[in-house]
């Protein structure tokens, strides 16, 4: 395998108190090693299409090797800014393209512990996807030591070779900080997001002759849609200047 990968980053101030900054990276990796035989044994000649397979020989596969490449690009932009002393907002975008390149090789079967040819057909599956991320957060000083926060957000994942092709959730946040004295604070924050699919194809759950493999209802975890909520607390405790307690 081989890999190679640029980055870039870089920011700029902006009037009323703001910065934006930007992150880029792309990157590759290749694949190109010699595939093996399907088996060692030369004793196994299985009848393929109408001629003899030398199973035991790597010319006689589909192939002589993967030749995968694929291919990322990751970004990062951040806008933060406190336009009057109390408030701050940061807006970010965020994209990660991972493009699968590699060709489709069909096989016609496989040897079983090196003993017996069985017939199949069998096809690698090049799955690649998108992910973007839009957030948008403000936090405020109410009074000090008491600071309150929301936002909202939107991930949308466009897939390749997947039964769902795209899903998009909607996430919206809050949080609550106390510091009533220097040594002690307590945080709270809760989260509630809602994701949908836009499509569904069922043959990707049916082998070739059409019939189910796996339930249609149970969907697989990452593209089935949810509704999902989440509250999280803490306390932390600093009773001398290098040590703190978290709970």
């Amino acid at each position: 395998n081989k890999s190679q990968n640029v980055a870039l980053s870089g920011g700029v101030d902006l009037p009323a108190s703001s910065r934006l900054t930007a992150a880029v990276d792309f990157g590759m990796t290749t694949q190109s090693d010699d595939f093996l035989a399907y088996t060692v044994n030369t004793a196994i000649k299985p009848l393929v299409s109408g001629a003899v397979l030398k199973a035991y020989e790597a010319s006689s596969l589909p192939a002589s090797k993967l030749d995968g490449k694929i291919e990322t690009t990751n970004q990062r932009y951040l806008l933060s800014s406190r336009p009057i002393n109390p408030l701050d907002v940061q807006v970010q975008y965020r994209s990660a393209n991972n493009k699968n390149k590699t060709n489709e090789i069909t096989f016609p079967g496989q040897v079983r512990f090196d003993q017996v040819w069985e017939p199949f057909i069998e096809t690698n599956t090049p799955f690649g996807n998108h992910t973007q991320n839009v957030d948008a957060d403000v936090d405020v000083d109410v009074i000090p030591g008491v600071n309150i926060g929301g936002g909202y957000g939107v991930e949308i994942i466009d897939r390749t070779h997947r039964e769902v092709h795209k899903t998009t959730e909607n996430v919206i946040r809050t949080s609550l900080k106390l510091r009533p004295v220097d040594m002690l604070s307590f945080n709270a924050g809760f989260v509630s997001g809602k994701r949908k699919m836009n499509d569904f194809e069922i043959e990707d759950y049916e082998n070739d002759l059409g019939q189910l493999i796996e339930l249609p209802g149970l969907r697989r975890s990452d593209v089935a849609g949810r509704d999902r909520q989440r509250v999280t607390a803490g306390v932390q405790v600093m009773p001398m200047g290098d040590v703190s307690l978290n709970v």
